[in-house]
């Protein structure tokens, strides 16, 4: 199993205070033959130095350095140069735990898929939603991506051949995994699920929250372009329903916002009766003397 190679694509972005811890979750793998092309995104912190002198300790470590071209351009970027048998992507700030590869490797499968935890301010958490139950699929990633479930990106471990002709969208600026996935499991791989939380997603202010306009454009573009690549009527049908129960959520949502206003202004009606009253009695008080 060792003679397999794995290649670990890490884009970086400004974010050089996670990429040693990062890269040390590599140096500390059980299975040791791999190499890890560093792609450095355009950064204008210390993610250079820090590369380089990591690079310079271990000749596994790669680095590349290109213009920004945000997230999906810089993994594109590993994909066109990587060597190895199969492909594990880890993004700058995450962590995966020494056994990941080489359990991974021994499921003999084309997409080897592992549990994970979420890592909040040095704490590990559960994650935030059970993959053990859930078919890794392309219905299923279809019908319920972010419904149901989602997928870390470094849970996954990829074989060599199921990436041919297949890259990350360069339009899209949130939700381009989703598109990923989908395009990754058209093509009926043989895929396992081990039960293990063998990678630690981070949580920190920069990948929680992201502007809603900036998503809303997303969503839609991302769309328009599952119903450009997926011509089949089963796909456009699932798409609608997908459309259809956002649609009536957000009216729920919506609804819901509405009664709560409703019921707010009721309140502070009546607090301002009560409050004119107040002061009605407290001047009464004060001049009747």
């Amino acid at each position: 199993m060792n003679s397999l190679k794995v290649s670990i694509i890490i884009p970086c972005f400004n974010q050089a205070q996670y990429l040693e811890e990062s890269c040390t979750s590599i140096k500390n793998q059980t299975h040791s033959n791999w190499e890890v092309l560093i792609i450095n995104d355009g950064s204008t912190d210390d993610t250079e130095k820090i590369a380089l002198d990591i690079c310079k300790k271990d000749n596994r470590f790669l680095y590349f350095s290109k213009p920004n071209g945000g997230l999906s351009s810089a993994r594109n970027y590993g994909l066109d140069h990587f060597s190895g048998d199969y492909v594990q992507f880890l993004d700058s700030d995450d962590l995966i735990s020494p056994t990941k590869l080489e359990v991974s490797i021994r499921e003999n499968s084309d997409l080897v898929v592992t549990d994970f935890q979420l890592l909040e301010k040095g704490k590990v958490l559960p994650p935030f939603c059970d993959l053990k139950n859930q078919k890794i699929d392309f219905n299923n990633v279809l019908k319920n991506w972010d419904i149901e479930f989602s997928i870390p990106i470094h849970a996954g471990l990829f074989k060599k051949n199921i990436l041919e002709g297949i890259r990350f969208n360069e339009q899209l600026k949130a939700k381009e995994d989703w598109f990923f996935w989908l395009e990754i499991l058209e093509k009926n791989p043989k895929t396992s699920f081990v039960n293990k939380p063998l990678c630690l997603y981070r949580l920190h202010q920069n990948n929680m929250c992201k502007d809603d306009f900036h998503m809303l454009e997303n969503i839609k573009l991302v769309y328009k372009l599952l119903f450009d690549k997926f011509k089949s009527e089963h796909v456009k049908k699932e798409l609608h329903n997908r459309l259809n129960n956002a649609l009536y959520l957000d009216n729920k949502n919506l609804i819901k916002t509405q009664s709560k206003y409703r019921k707010y202004k009721a309140l502070t009606n009546k607090l301002i009766v009560l409050s004119s009253l107040l002061l009605v009695i407290v001047l009464y008080l004060m001049f009747s003397n």
